[in-house]
């Protein structure tokens, strides 16, 4: 239960950390000829760090999904990797977060040739990145199934045969009574012992994060931290007071307004070719990404 909260508040706050930085260290968003390409790149990070945090916890929460496609498709749908880069994460189910962390190392060092990043910020910024990679990271020791359902199988074959039988050697010890509330009573007992011990094997094995006994929501969590890391790359945006309140106020043209800033992949970067939501073409995964596995 420790190493699962400390893998949650962890990892959550090395990702607000990274959002804090991204959101001091860039420059240039209040220059129109600059803003347009620093807010590609802020949304990107916003993309990709929230991409992290619900890759964090495949593996250790069933919502998330069993099987890479099953997250990818999750992902894609809500916007947070393209179909493009859920293609390349494909090839490597096992170290997609690690993927996504070295995209924005890479983001990085193009933010700083461009001049958008200082210097400065580099060294903070690399080491909050690199402390996501550990903090992000949970091994869960599991036995193996064939040792669980041979443990079960052999334990339920034992309170069988003492069910069947006990009851028979009391009664012989006492043959001139019908009814032995003493033998039932001890048989009770006994199984009891047994049924007890695989009950409390199965509590203990489960995770917190399982639905029938969520500890830990990870929905609150998810959403948390997106709004935050939102808000916060959004921070040093050119905007009055007034537009925030008609922002707060009326969320719907905010998403509106939303759907229009260009955004970009890893493709995108390396071809200097940024496009928009309209622009893009439908994302392959659906289709080549499938056909992989």
């Amino acid at each position: 239960m420790g190493r699962l909260h400390r893998l949650v508040i962890r990892s959550l706050g090395r990702i607000e950390d990274l959002s804090l930085v991204l959101a001091g260290a860039m420059q240039g968003l209040g220059d129109p000829s600059t803003a347009g390409r620093r807010q590609q790149r802020l949304f990107t990070c916003y993309r990709y760090l929230n991409a992290v945090h619900y890759l964090t916890y495949y593996g250790v929460d069933l919502r998330m999904g069993g099987t890479p496609v099953v997250v990818l498709g999750d992902l894609v749908r809500a916007g947070l990797v393209t179909g493009r880069e859920a293609d390349a994460l494909l090839m490597t189910p096992n170290k997609m977060r690690q993927v996504i962390l070295s995209w924005i190392s890479c983001m990085w060092n193009e933010m700083l040739k461009e001049g958008a990043v200082r210097d400065s910020w580099t060294a903070p910024f690399i080491t909050k990145l690199t402390s996501l990679r550990g903090d992000s990271v949970l091994h869960i020791e599991q036995a193996p199934n064939l040792i669980k359902v041979m443990l079960k199988l052999v334990v339920s074959l034992l309170v069988l045969f003492v069910t069947v039988a006990y009851p028979w050697k009391i009664r012989l010890a006492e043959p001139e009574r019908c009814f032995q509330p003493f033998g039932l009573l001890s048989t009770f007992l006994l199984s009891f012992c047994y049924v007890g011990l695989l009950a409390m094997m199965g509590t203990l094995e489960k995770s917190p994060f399982i639905a029938s006994g969520d500890c830990i929501n990870i929905d609150y969590i998810l959403c948390e931290v997106e709004l935050m890391t939102f808000r916060t790359i959004r921070a040093s945006f050119s905007r009055t007071h007034a537009a925030s309140m008609a922002a707060l106020l009326n969320p719907k043209r905010e998403e509106e307004l939303m759907q229009d800033i260009p955004y970009e992949s890893v493709e995108d970067t390396l071809n200097g070719q940024p496009t928009t939501p309209a622009a893009r073409t439908v994302p392959s995964f659906s289709s080549s990404g499938l056909e992989k596995i």
